[in-house]
């Protein structure tokens, strides 16, 4: 296997972020390689034609380029196909490695890639995770977020990690809410935010409290 293209799957992180430092130190090799060869795109806002181009760029010291797509769950269908046609011909000069929290292997388009890339599938199994959190806010069942987020903490889980899975999920709702209340959760989320990093609160009670925030702003929304 040329390692042309790597899929990193599954929703614990820390083997996860281990994997991609590995590919990392594996591919660029000095400084300068980190900085020109190296490219970090997040699937939730990427664009074909930047994807395009990204792919298409020579190596500028490195023998071979290393572009990492995250949270590939996320990607648009035009921007699914033509990672599709890549696939198809991939260039020796580009090590493609594509990142998704939570997308089964059995999903159409991994299935793509299965004769083309090499998977590691990193899911957690049967313990609960941040989406479970998520959904349980999304159906205003406060008691149940509260608990699965001790849980998380319990296992281990980073409270910025839990952030920035949260901050992803109140964008994914807005169209549930109003404008005013999709912004106070913004701002509920910011305060959390700067509560953990400022160490104003404990980041456990801080991210009850926005747990419990931003359930409210469902209940009432």
């Amino acid at each position: 296997m040329s390692e042309a293209i790597i899929m990193i799957l599954g929703d614990d992180p820390s083997p996860k972020e281990k994997k991609l430092a590995a590919l990392k130190e594996q591919c660029l090799t000095s400084a300068d390689a980190l900085k020109l060869d190296y490219d970090s795109l997040d699937a939730y806002k990427l664009s074909p034609r930047v994807l395009q181009e990204t792919l298409l760029a020579l190596p500028a010291v490195a023998g071979r380029r290393l572009v990492i797509v995250r949270n590939c769950q996320h990607l648009t269908k035009p921007v699914k196909d033509v990672l599709a046609a890549y696939a198809a011909a991939p260039f020796e000069h580009l090590m493609l490695v594509l990142e998704a929290a939570r997308i089964p292997a059995s999903d159409p388009f991994v299935k793509k890639f299965h004769k083309k890339a090499e998977i590691f599938d990193f899911s957690k199994g049967g313990k609960q995770n941040v989406f479970d959190m998520t959904k349980a806010i999304s159906a205003r069942q406060t008691a149940e977020a509260l608990r699965i987020l001790s849980e998380l903490l319990k296992e281990g889980d980073q409270p910025l990690q839990i952030m920035g899975a949260l901050v992803w999920f109140w964008r994914e709702i807005q169209n549930r809410l109003s404008q005013a209340r999709y912004v106070k959760g913004l701002q509920f989320l910011q305060e959390a935010d700067l509560n953990i990093k400022r160490s104003r609160l404990y980041p456990d009670y801080a991210l009850e409290l926005v747990v419990v925030q931003l359930t409210g702003l469902l209940a009432h929304g």
